[in-house]
């Protein structure tokens, strides 16, 4: 059928030397003696073969007579049907030349005509040795088309695809990760100022997911941090306003004992001097204890012990101190619980706190005297109840024995005191989620004063 777009003069030529393989919009494929050349628009290549190979005459016809005349009939303009044509791609639809693959003794080309992918292979045959002509095969190979066009859709959906999951990860990671954390280092900073911004924070709060566990947990860290700077401040101006009294007493005694002139006199400003030198060497002990106390705390790791255990340890501790005096006081324990009781806290602090009622209960006991420790349950918590025989406390002043530096003592044994006791056993009872008073006791022959603490059992 491609023969019909040839010209007459140009297939006689070549039919002279040899034949035509194949022809079609854009050259003509022929063989002579075994070589195979296509000649188009382009100008001629040799498909197979060498053009030495001929002989002289049909060498130079080739050459000279055959190839100009093939390519000057290519670049001829089309004609109409009823003469030769040579039609231009538009004449067949959008054509798309693919690149040919040559192998040994055969052709291979593919190429697009009318939306159709046509592959086309062409291969000499040769008998006894002699060339006598060549084989075109064309297929419809659609298929192949098809299924590149299709990966090539495929990996641009692909990319489309993760393209669009990053887009849509990327919103969700600012708007749920990134912009929470963003707030949480705004609040932090503002946490830094004078004025911190809760309301910043308080949203986050409500999450239920990681986030808002490390906003609340930052929450509670503040403000705890706010509560120990408040504490300390408080302290710190306390503990100045009690060193500022017996300062002044030491500079009034020390200006007044060089003028003194009686040795009682004298006497009675030397025993000032060194009371109130006891007095501020006690406040500075005491204060810096608590301070260590609470560094320790810090550092320390909860642990589930056995609170019974460590009762019945510090009371004879303190027994066989009392054996050592002449007070002759006897510390009796009654446990109605029976058992073992474990709490959960700084074992060394509770134990810091039944020392400190111990000593307090000791100091006001008179000779011969009971100090009576009780231990119950109730409510799931474990209730200490200390009582003495001493004189009591003070009915008005019953509410301030756990504030800083309140004291109520005898003047025998001004100094000896910082008033600083009851505050931290407070401050540690608390801290361990538990309760503490302090009352007079109210039964008919019996005086005394009484500390009740309570701490919650472990589970």
């Amino acid at each position: 059928s491609f023969s019909s777009y040839l010209n007459p003069e140009v297939k006689d030529a070549i039919l002279k030397v040899g034949n035509i393989s194949k022809h079609d919009e854009y050259g003509v494929l022929f063989g002579v003696d075994g070589v195979l050349i296509h000649v188009g628009v382009e100008g001629a290549e040799v498909v197979k073969g060498d053009l030495e190979s001929l002989d002289n005459s049909k060498f130079n016809y080739i050459n000279k007579t055959l190839i100009p005349m093939i390519t000057a009939d290519f670049k001829r303009p089309t004609k109409n049907k009823s003469g030769y044509q040579s039609p231009s791609p538009a004449a067949f639809g959008a054509v798309e030349i693919e690149e040919g693959m040559y192998e040994e003794g055969m052709y291979k080309e593919g190429r697009k005509i009318k939306n159709n992918f046509v592959v086309v292979s062409l291969s000499s045959l040769t008998l006894n040795s002699e060339n006598e002509g060549f084989i075109v095969i064309s297929e419809d190979s659609n298929d192949i088309e098809n299924a590149i066009v299709e990966r090539k859709n495929f990996v641009i959906r692909t990319v489309l695809s993760v393209a669009a999951i990053i887009l849509i990860f990327s919103i969700f990671l600012n708007a749920n990760i990134i912009k929470p954390i963003r707030i949480l280092g705004r609040y932090a900073t503002s946490a830094s100022s004078d004025n911190p911004d809760n309301k910043i924070i308080n949203r986050i709060n409500l999450r239920r997911d990681e986030i808002g566990n490390l906003s609340r947990s930052l929450s509670g860290m503040t403000d705890n941090l706010y509560k120990r700077i408040e504490f300390a401040e408080r302290f710190a101006s306390d503990l100045t306003h009690e060193i500022r009294n017996p300062l002044a007493s030491l500079k009034a005694a020390s200006e007044l004992l060089p003028n003194a002139k009686d040795a009682e006199k004298k006497a009675r400003l030397l025993g000032i001097l060194n009371d109130d030198v006891v007095r501020i060497e006690r406040l500075i002990t005491d204060y810096s204890n608590m301070l260590k106390g609470e560094a320790l705390e810090a550092k320390l790791q909860l642990t589930r012990f056995d609170l019974i255990k460590l009762l019945k340890k510090v009371a004879d501790e303190y027994q066989r101190v009392i054996d050592n005096t002449k007070k002759n006081i006897s510390i009796e324990i009654n446990n109605l619980i029976k058992k073992k009781t474990f709490v959960i806290g700084f074992e060394s602090r509770i134990e810091q706190v039944i020392s400190n009622i111990l000593e307090n209960s000791i100091s006001f006991s008179p000779e011969k005297s009971i100090l009576r420790i009780n231990i119950e349950s109730a409510n799931n918590y474990v209730k200490i109840i200390i009582a003495d025989e001493g004189p009591g406390f003070n009915e008005s002043n019953i509410g301030k024995v756990f504030e800083r530096f309140y004291s109520n003592r005898p003047k025998e044994m001004f100094g000896l005191h910082s008033g600083l006791g009851l505050n931290i056993v407070k401050n540690i009872v608390e801290s361990h989620k538990g309760h503490i008073k302090a009352y007079n006791l109210n039964e008919e022959g019996r005086r005394g004063a009484v500390v009740e603490i309570d701490l919650p059992i472990a589970d």
